[in-house]
């Protein structure tokens, strides 16, 4: 898995994550200038994340990397979650009842 960014302008960048043969925007690290006049980033994803995940995605950062890399790493750990929710083995038939 490789990340990419993408400038949009000098405050803020697109965050890329590489898997397979995707490439998906997974959200945006920006200066925010409301909360900390533009001396730390911020991160919005652009996922539904895990509610363990809410406090790093809504810290401020020092550097438009570091919250890059926490934006990946709440993206990750929502894939994994939802990779095993879906392959998780149920016994259809014993739930619903078989055809």
């Amino acid at each position: 898995m490789r990340t990419t960014y993408r400038e949009v302008n000098e405050d803020k960048f697109e965050v890329f994550v590489h898997h397979g043969m995707t490439k998906e925007m997974i959200g945006i690290v920006y200066r925010d200038y409301y909360r900390a006049s533009g001396c730390k980033w911020t991160i919005e994803a652009h996922f539904m994340s895990l509610l363990a995940d809410h406090e790093e995605l809504s810290d401020l950062y020092f550097d438009s990397i570091e919250a890059g890399r926490i934006l990946v790493a709440a993206w990750n750990r929502m894939r994994v979650a939802t990779i095993r929710e879906v392959t998780t083995e149920y016994d259809m038939d014993r739930l619903f009842g078989s055809n």
